[in-house]
């Protein structure tokens, strides 16, 4: 299964790079973008029909990192089709137990610990596919929005745990998650974007956004619950004009 999700992503990958070279053979007005943004993931959790949060579990956003390479089209004056490829890295950090002190406790307890602190790093590639609106455009500024949705696939998802049991007693663990990855996941964004010429073929563009997955990015056997990522960008990149 493994080699054939593989097979799958390369066979996209070919069929998505077979569309970019018919576009820069016929169209005159493109342009390459190269881009990098700090991106604060916040995990959204579907607890289904419970109505409490399960297991008491809170959740701290972190800082992540999103690097793209973006083609852009123009179709008109006003409209752009852009085709690129992402690399993404999200954070989180879960806390998980009944947070509750049982050191008085006199019936004997289970081996379990009572709360449990996880750092979680999830790596992921896309292929980002949008159109862009141009509100404002002349020699120098470009003011512009862009609305799109990226196909996905989760690379790695690693963790580091500690368990906090009675009587001071802590366990640390490190692992993965990589017999639950989704196959794929989909995401919509959009980003207001203002780009400034530094010359004929250079320009600087800035781009605040979000991105949303549509589905959950694992797939946990018996787990009650559905998660999935909204995070907040800032895109900074440069652009080559052909």
């Amino acid at each position: 299964m493994e080699k054939l999700k593989y097979s799958k992503e390369f066979l996209l990958l070919l069929f998505i790079t077979t569309i970019l070279s018919q576009f820069v053979n016929a169209q005159n007005d493109v342009r390459i973008s190269v881009q990098i943004a700090p991106i604060l993931s916040y995990q959204i959790t579907d607890y289904g029909d419970y109505s409490s949060r399960y297991n008491n579990e809170s959740e701290t956003p972190q800082f992540g990192i999103r690097s793209q390479v973006r083609f852009e089209f123009d179709m008109d004056k006003y409209l752009s089709l852009n085709i690129g490829f992402s690399y993404e890295i999200r954070k989180n950090s879960l806390s998980t137990g009944m947070l509750y002190d049982t050191s008085e406790a006199t019936l004997p307890l289970l081996d379990m610990p009572y709360r449990v602190n996880s750092e979680r790093t999830y790596k992921f590639f896309g292929i980002p596919i949008a159109f862009s609106v141009n509100y404002f455009n002349n020699s120098k500024i470009r003011i512009y929005q862009t609305f799109g949705l990226q196909l996905s696939f989760l690379l790695s998802a690693e963790y580091d745990s500690e368990g906090f049991y009675e009587y001071d007693y802590i366990r640390k663990e490190s692992g993965n998650y990589n017999e639950y990855k989704a196959d794929y996941i989909v995401s919509g964004f959009s980003s207001i974007g203002i780009s400034r010429r530094l010359n004929e073929k250079l320009a600087i563009n800035l781009e605040p956004g979000f991105i949303y997955m549509i589905n959950e990015y694992m797939e946990m056997p018996y787990s009650r619950k559905k998660e999935r990522f909204l995070d907040l960008k800032v895109d900074l990149g440069l652009t080559y004009n052909f």
